[in-house]
């Protein structure tokens, strides 16, 4: 697994509701400006950028493999199985580079496996209660996978920031009357979601979620903070299941001693309950295998490395790529940067933003610039003044 030359890519065949390209061109763009110059520095390489835009052929072509249309069915098919001729395609664009890939496609890194060309797959990690987002990490290179791990953090830290958290909503909820359990719903389209190369429907969710749900159980339905899972909350009323839609952070629920259950498809919500004591049931599989600095990690390189800031540091560059390249000796470093730095560049506050900011800001009754209250003053101020003019 040699390479001379470094592309930042991802999942550039995605598409959206419409067929078109969706939002994962932003995402690699955002990885792009992220890791180029830390890159660049530990190896004096230019990493390379492709989206779709770069790519030598089209959306329409790239479906044309697979015989059909963009749409999100087909994506789901093309995610797990690539037609050959479509993955000569990568692989000549690909070839002797080290892909680094944000959310890459199970079938593009089986095809970048065969042809042994070194890769490493980043996303956002499962847990999102930590002080900033981790990074989700793995390589098909046994000694970058190896370096990823020896640079993740520990899964004690996570645990740590869950008691933190359940403190903080102890002294500011009252638990509710009864035990109840909790289901994590998910957007509709995302990849955890493919079964046998296809999605999910919200009839198979609702039909497994009656399975398992004790019967007279009340249920609270957190719908995803950017898809209402209107269909399923409808399915689950009609079958006759006390449900209530919950909004606000999860992290409220998971640190409520009446909370006796938590279910979901796949989401990452599953994995995090665990750090706040609780026994999740998955109706499928979890999104993500994680493994923490010092525990075993399978010899498959399938386990996804937990990695926080120090992703943007050339010096991590230098540490998990000093087997693979020459790089430049490590040096003193100094980044100071906010505590939630990825969060904020990612404006991934789901739930969280109600732990340190709005929550916290709202029961004060003070109005801080960062808060959602101070952010709808001033648009109504600015309404206001177009208004006036």
């Amino acid at each position: 697994m040699t390479f001379n030359r470094v592309v930042i890519t991802g999942d550039i065949f995605r598409v959206d509701s419409s067929g078109a390209a969706g939002h994962q061109s932003t995402a690699i763009q955002w990885l792009h400006s992220l890791l180029r110059y830390p890159i660049k520095c530990a190896t004096g390489l230019d990493a390379k950028l492709l989206t779709i835009d770069e790519f030598r052929i089209t959306l329409a072509e790239i479906y044309a493999f697979n015989r059909s249309a963009p749409t999100v069915d087909a994506w789901a098919h093309l995610f797990e199985e690539m037609p050959k001729a479509l993955s000569d395609i990568f692989i000549s664009e690909l070839n002797d580079a080290l892909v680094i890939g944000w959310e890459l496609p199970k079938s593009l890194c089986d095809a970048l496996r065969i042809a042994n060309i070194t890769y490493i797959e980043l996303s956002v990690h499962p847990i999102r209660f930590m002080d900033d987002i981790l990074i989700s990490a793995r390589s098909n290179s046994p000694t970058i996978d190896d370096a990823l791990l020896s640079q993740s953090v520990t899964e004690q830290d996570c645990y740590i920031q869950a008691g933190i958290i359940s403190a903080f909503f102890i002294r500011r909820t009252v638990p509710r009357d009864e035990p109840y359990a909790l289901f994590a719903a998910q957007t509709k389209v995302d990849r955890s979601l493919l079964k046998d190369g296809k999605l999910l429907s919200q009839k198979w969710i609702a039909d497994e979620l009656l399975a398992h749900l004790p019967q007279g159980m009340p249920l609270l339905l957190k719908d995803h903070p950017v898809q209402p899972s209107d269909e399923l909350f409808r399915r689950l009323r009609s079958a006759g299941v006390n449900v209530q839609r919950m909004g606000g952070s999860i992290y409220r629920q998971f640190s409520d001693r009446k909370m006796t259950s938590v279910y979901t498809v796949s989401s990452s919500a599953g994995l995090e309950a665990k750090y706040f004591g609780h026994t999740t049931k998955f109706l499928y599989k979890p999104c993500f295998d994680i493994v923490f600095h010092g525990q075993p990690h399978d010899a498959s390189r399938s386990q996804f490395k937990s990695i926080d800031t120090r992703v943007i540091s050339p010096n991590f560059w230098r540490i998990i790529l000093t087997e693979s390249i020459k790089t430049t000796p490590l040096a003193a470093e100094t980044i100071s940067s906010r505590p939630d730095l990825l969060r904020a560049t990612l404006n991934f506050h789901w739930g969280f933003g109600e732990i340190f900011n709005d929550f916290t800001v709202n029961s004060s009754g003070a109005i801080t610039p960062y808060s959602t209250a101070s952010r709808i003053k001033t648009f109504v101020k600015r309404l206001l003044s177009i208004y006036n003019k």
